[in-house]
């Protein structure tokens, strides 16, 4: 279902390249009666549902086959397996096939069984239930129906599920700290502080009255860049805008120390988030020792190819040379004779 809704979501924004320059979120998803102009630049934003494994149950055969014989020796035994079957060999095309088969069919259940465990890991991460404000009170909701817009409770050691701004926290002053080691490996806790507007609020029913919206920039790969404007609308009162910065944001992946618990209101979801961005899911990793081997793999398999030709050339010209210079001999000897005569 997740990909009929990025179908749809992709049809809803238009090209993406055509995103505004900034993303504007309402708090709560609580659209104010005076905010007309702003709710018309909202875009669809994608869902909170993690994806970091590689295959499925439909694409794993020919992905991975596709995948192991991208490398230069497997491809190679595959081509000599070929060549053995198509020819009269001398030697048994066993030899060849046996020590292929072994290798790929091994190397796949290696690869199934860590992509499994992925599949374990992103099941069990999006099927966690986080506390989440609606309608004045605290509902569990699983991590990947987490909308942008959506305010979260989040408790001492518990990891962020997504990118979210600070709104308050247990500390009076709306002040946490939080340990960013799954991001950037640093042990030490860093300090982030909520906006003075929002930091008196404190229970689910003053944040479900809050009338709000964040207008920050589109998702960056830079962990230290953030930059956007909080607007609290305040009835007759008009707007009051405060800046936002890098102190006010919660990365996904952080955990929450020396904090009973916050309220933020999350901006980016799912592949928007910073430690998506930053975590690049290649096909197939190929260390330095195996991209060498694929080099002089290549060289070798030019020479052999080049010693094929000739050999091939010598096999099917040579006779012909044979031929034309047996012919030329007897018409020399019969010009010869008939010189003789005359």
């Amino acid at each position: 279902m997740s990909c009929f809704r990025r179908f749809f979501n992709r049809l809803w924004r238009g090209d993406e390249r055509e995103a505004p320059a900034n993303r504007i979120l309402f708090v709560g998803n609580n659209v104010p009666e005076d905010a007309i102009e702003e709710e018309d630049k909202v875009r669809v934003f994608p869902d909170n549902e993690i994806k970091s494994s590689k295959y499925t149950v439909w694409n794993f055969v020919p992905k991975n086959l596709f995948e192991q014989f991208r490398r230069v020796s497997s491809f190679y035994f595959l081509c000599m397996g070929i060549i053995a079957l198509v020819i009269d060999s001398p030697v048994s095309p066993l030899t060849d096939w046996l020590p292929l088969i072994f290798v790929i069919v091994v190397t796949a259940m290696k690869q199934g069984y860590e992509d499994i465990m992925r599949h374990r890991n992103d099941r069990e991460v999006n099927l966690k239930l986080i506390d989440v404000v609606q309608d004045g009170s605290i509902t569990p909701v699983k991590s990947k129906y987490i909308y942008v817009g959506d305010v979260v409770k989040i408790y001492q050691d518990q990891s962020l599920p997504c990118d979210v701004v600070l709104l308050s926290s247990s500390n009076d002053q709306g002040k946490c700290y939080l340990t960013t080691a799954n991001l950037d490996g640093e042990t030490n806790l860093k300090l982030k502080t909520s906006p003075k507007m929002t930091c008196h609020l404190s229970t689910p029913e003053q944040l479900d009255n809050l009338r709000a919206h964040i207008e920050c920039q589109q998702p960056k790969v830079d962990l230290y860049q953030f930059v956007g404007t909080f607007a609290m609308y305040r009835g007759e009162n008009g707007v009051s805008t405060t800046h936002l910065g890098l102190e006010h944001l919660l990365p996904r992946g952080a955990r929450l120390k020396d904090t009973s618990f916050i309220y933020g209101c999350v901006v980016y979801t799912g592949r928007d988030t910073k430690m998506a961005l930053n975590s690049k899911l290649t096909n197939n990793k190929f260390s330095t020792v195996e991209k060498s081997l694929n080099s002089f793999l290549v060289v070798f398999l030019g020479v052999l190819l080049v010693e094929i030709f000739l050999c091939t050339l010598q096999k099917h010209l040579i006779p012909h040379v044979g031929i034309l210079r047996s012919r030329f001999k007897l018409n020399q000897n019969a010009f010869n004779h008939l010189d003789s005569k005359i």
